[in-house]
């Protein structure tokens, strides 16, 4: 599949200190107590880093993790989830702290995480090499480490040595990733299987594109529709009272979407009609806004519609760029700096203990003595398609053709050479969460996924699919879509759910609670035998 736009808008180099190597740093361990509203949980919190060796057993660098468990029960093998985030190049902080972990930040300030799940699990956060405190090993030349199956080799080394050393490879095991973690959960398990492992599932979340086959681009614009539609009812464009919830609205495009793209495949002329029609109903367009309502319906027409629409509302059309992170087209007024807090580093430094010397958070913190401007813009480009179906490869040279763009990375000082932005200029942290320098090209455009062959490999192996319904990267209803048809072999197997937010739908509390419900549902069900039961349904 091909991006519709940039995996990240604000993208920063850090670079390290000294590098001490990871053997010569122990892991913290600590001791807390979580009190939630059902009662208080004592739980075990583990810092580190863990070596990774290279295929000559040499080491190439170290990862950083942080475990929380609990004590299991007696006779009880306690499952485990390994969890990390995308980029590639970022850190596992916006899940850590944002979802899944113990602790979630809210308004500046940390508060016990209601969506954790510690309850039903271990859970592990994992840390790209150089993401968070993780490093390549001094003299390694990391070139030949910065593509798509030597970053799952070091992922999957991580997992079979924990797995080894806290209860064995036979131990119940869930990997979770966000984005383009969810590439890499798939190549993840691609390699653990070939070792012997065998995950009881992925739960993979917003990362759809990378599940199924691009759709053809008529059939696509009809399956944005409903993430529109959702907009247009939030927004007062669509006042029917038809219409109860977002959710509602929502599910209702998706059935129009299916009759619509029934239509397209076969070359029905009314599909344009029936577009047009739906245009009115659920995003309350005009008649102006639809021309020509008799010829076929093209790529150029629902492009052309889903720009105006992009131009009114997205953030990621370069009209209106703030968010760099939760990519949501209600045009939330962030910056994603909620991420890049001394929040999230006292805790990781103080609370849980971990503070190595001479290395900073890399995707948190920022070592103003010896960093550097990375030069990765000019060495490698970024392929942006525009919502009218251009495309340009984004470098210093076309920066200039995307004014907005280009305030928007001036604001964040990243890649464009510009002085340091005034705000927050000596506070040690980071303009983004992800580190460039690890964003290999070969994220930004990815085509076949290797999940159907997966599930012929793993016959026992489910999924939970999960996507945001105002995801601008890619709405979850295109990607429902997209893993129905390459999964539908496997449909007993699969389970796939949209959520009222952008592509970070746990941005929103309640958001992250309804997750984590699902989540915790489908792993119970599986852990009972049963994997159909009580588990999250596509809507």
């Amino acid at each position: 599949m091909s991006w519709r736009y940039p995996i990240a808008v604000a993208l920063a180099a850090l670079a390290c200190g000294a590098v001490a190597n990871a053997q010569d740093i122990a892991p913290s361990i600590t001791r807390h107590t979580l009190q939630l509203e059902d009662g208080k949980r004592d739980y075990i919190a583990t810092a580190g880093l863990m070596p990774i060796h290279g295929t000559d057993d040499a080491i190439i660098g170290d990862m950083f993790y942080v475990a929380y468990t609990l004590p299991p029960a007696s006779g009880e093998t306690r499952p485990i989830a390994f969890i990390w985030n995308g980029g590639s190049g970022a850190n596992s902080t916006p899940l850590h702290y944002g979802a899944f972990g113990p602790k979630r930040i809210a308004d500046g300030a940390m508060k016990p995480n209601p969506a954790t799940l510690l309850d039903i699990a271990d859970i592990v956060f994992i840390d790209q090499i150089e993401t968070g405190f993780g490093r390549y090993a001094p003299g390694v030349d990391a070139k030949p480490h910065l593509n798509q199956r030597a970053d799952a080799r070091t992922f999957a080394d991580f997992i079979e040595t924990w797995l080894k050393d806290h209860g064995g490879t036979e131990r119940p095991t869930f990997l979770i990733g966000e984005s383009y973690g969810v590439r890499r959960a798939q190549l993840v398990t691609e390699d653990l299987l070939k070792r012997g492992i065998s995950p009881e599932a992925l739960v993979l979340i917003s990362g759809y594109s990378l599940v199924g086959k691009q759709l053809e681009a008529a059939t696509e614009g009809a399956f944005r529709l409903p993430g529109y539609a959702a907009l247009a009812l939030l927004r007062g464009d669509v006042k029917s009272s038809d219409w109860r919830s977002e959710e509602e609205i929502h599910e209702a495009a998706i059935a129009m979407a299916h009759r619509l793209s029934g239509k397209i495949e076969k070359a029905d002329a009314s599909a344009r009609r029936d577009f047009a029609e739906g245009a009115k109903r659920f995003l309350g367009a005009s008649s102006l806004q639809l021309v020509d309502p008799v010829s076929p319906l093209t790529l150029q027409e629902t492009a052309r519609l889903l720009a105006d629409l992009s131009q009114r509302h997205a953030t990621l059309v370069f009209t209106d760029i703030w968010n760099p992170i939760a990519y949501d087209m209600r045009n939330w007024k962030s910056d994603g700096r909620e991420w890049i807090s001394q929040i999230i580093v006292d805790d990781l430094r103080n609370s849980l203990g971990f503070d190595p010397p001479s290395r900073v958070y890399i995707g948190q913190e920022y070592d103003h003595e010896t960093s550097q401007l990375s030069s990765a813009l000019t060495q490698q480009s970024m392929k942006v398609q525009r919502a009218d179906g251009t495309i340009a490869e984004l470098s210093r040279k076309t920066l200039s053709q995307f004014p907005e763009l280009y305030g928007a990375l001036a604001r964040l000082n990243a890649l464009t050479g510009l002085p340091a932005p005034a705000a927050r200029p000596d506070d040690g942290l980071a303009a983004s969460i992800v580190n460039f320098d690890v964003h290999f090209p070969a994220a930004l455009w990815l085509r076949d996924s290797p999940m159907p062959e997966l599930m012929k490999a793993a016959p026992e192996m489910n999924l939970f699919i999960a996507g945001g319904m105002y995801d601008d990267l890619l709405p979850c209803a295109v990607g429902a879509e997209m893993a129905r048809r390459d999964l539908m072999k496997s449909p007993d197997r699969v389970r796939s759910k949209c959520y009222a937010g952008g592509h970070m739908m746990y941005d929103e509390e309640s958001q992250a609670v309804l997750l984590s419900d699902d989540v915790r549902a489908f792993m119970r069900a599986i852990l009972q035998g049963d994997p159909a039961r009580d588990a999250a349904v596509t809507p």
